[in-house]
């Protein structure tokens, strides 16, 4: 373990959504959610939520949540149906699979899916003047993405 380099730990069946750089909630992100999932032996839940981050609507149900599940028994990640009257701001979700292997067969709300491999950096250089930056190189994983429209409506992958 290198001094300069702090440890990602994430328990197998972790979802770890992320989202392109913003300043400030006035700004918007990119149309893409990035959701990382990570494989493991146990179930695993996670709620997923936005509102609007400005005012009190989320008081009267302007919000959007959904339950993401990880069921390991049966090879299941599920990203349940949305809840309350909000809309995401994102169009797309890019699933991120981690620790899957490239000939496991794939199905989104069972039709077959290809997904291809990736290469994903967690950690980048905060700038071209991080002295890390410079002196390490950029440390990528192998993984297998997928990117699919992020609909209000159940989306299920089967692996």
């Amino acid at each position: 373990l290198a001094y300069n380099k702090p440890p990602i730990s994430l328990k197998g069946g972790s979802f770890l959504p992320m989202q392109s750089l913003i300043q400030s909630t006035m700004e918007m992100p990119k149309d893409t959610l990035i959701l990382n999932i990570y494989k493991g032996d146990q179930n695993n839940e996670y709620t997923y939520y936005e509102d609007d981050g400005a005012g009190f609507g989320y008081e009267k149900g302007q919000y959007y949540k959904r339950s993401f599940v990880y069921d390991a028994a049966h090879r299941t990640v599920r990203l349940a149906e949305k809840k309350g009257a909000g809309v995401s701001k994102f169009k797309h979700v890019k699933i991120i699979l981690h620790g899957f292997e490239p000939n496991d067969s794939f199905s989104i709300n069972g039709q077959m899916t290809h997904f291809k491999q990736d290469a994903v950096a967690l950690l980048t250089p905060i700038s071209n003047f991080d002295p890390q930056g410079v002196a390490n190189p950029l440390e990528t994983e192998v993984v297998l993405s997928h990117v699919v429209k992020f609909s209000d409506q159940k989306i299920e992958l089967q692996y």
